[in-house]
């Protein structure tokens, strides 16, 4: 199987730091939010302009996240409700697969995986 790199845009779209304005308020969910592959709790319910400057990262639908720590493992696929409902930690990293390309189920458990984990420990 041939090994393709995050960078590249054929195949994945690396979303950065944003978020759009919203009105009445969102669920922020931080890493400590995430137990492995799990959506626990969130950290708080915040709104637009009371919101910690971490709480910056937009989810989108079929977006697979991981947490940006070393020694740590916390990967989960967004869904339609929670793109709609929740803000992100920058302390995440959003990758959008292209779906033609890329099933993102499978690109979630790479991200669970420890040739993966121990590159990202590496950085």
């Amino acid at each position: 199987m041939k090994k393709i790199p995050l960078w590249n845009k054929q195949y994945f779209t690396i979303l950065w730091s944003w978020i759009n304005s919203f009105n009445l308020e969102k669920k922020y969910y931080s890493t400590s939010s995430i137990k492995w592959t799990e959506i626990l709790e969130p950290e708080k319910i915040i709104t637009y302009k009371k919101r910690p400057s971490r709480a910056n990262m937009q989810p989108n639908e079929g977006v697979v996240c991981f947490a940006k720590m070393s020694q740590t493992i916390k990967v989960f696929k967004i869904d339609e409700d929670f793109a709609k409902y929740c803000i992100l930690s920058t302390w995440f990293s959003l990758i959008l697969p292209n779906i033609d390309l890329v099933n993102s189920d499978y690109l979630k458990y790479y991200f669970i995986s420890s040739e993966f984990n121990s590159q990202k420990d590496k950085l």
